[in-house]
């Protein structure tokens, strides 16, 4: 039997988390979708096509590779001397070091992004080979 509180009574409260978590994820359903299901050890959602979810994983691994190739530290360090040299009166060679961080995490950026893009277009461009040399085999005549 559960107390006032509605806490379990032989203090299980992971357990009792983990009902309440259960019970939140039900009421919270948008209305026209199915409840989690679990298909071959990963939990996706009934009705999402296996090409959604690789989709989904693919885009997400993009986003991860965007992440690391941003230079955190120098974006930082240069948002930081900005800041104490424009706002504590650190002087103007303060923010002109600052300001060249931030210029050089901005030039590492831009060339990461040019690298992915060319991986890219590397893909785009076997893919319509490949659609041209199947539209090319469907003209030949058979003998």
């Amino acid at each position: 039997m559960n107390t006032p509180d509605l806490a379990p009574k032989d203090g299980d409260f992971v357990a009792y988390i983990e009902e309440l978590e259960r019970r939140q994820l039900r009421a919270n359903l948008p209305h026209g979708h199915a409840a989690p299901s679990v298909v071959t050890g990963k939990s996706t959602a009934a009705g999402m096509s296996p090409n959604t979810a690789a989709n989904n994983n693919a885009s997400l691994a993009a986003a991860a590779a965007t992440v690391k190739a941003i230079p955190i530290g120098l974006v930082a360090i240069g948002l930081v001397l900005v800041i104490a040299g424009a706002v504590f009166q650190g002087g103007i060679v303060v923010v002109l070091i600052g300001v060249a961080l931030l210029w050089q995490a901005a030039r590492t950026v831009i060339r990461n992004a040019r690298t992915a893009s060319e991986g890219n277009k590397a893909q785009a461009a076997q893919q319509v080979s490949a659609l041209l040399a199947a539209h090319a085999q469907q003209k030949r005549p058979s003998a």
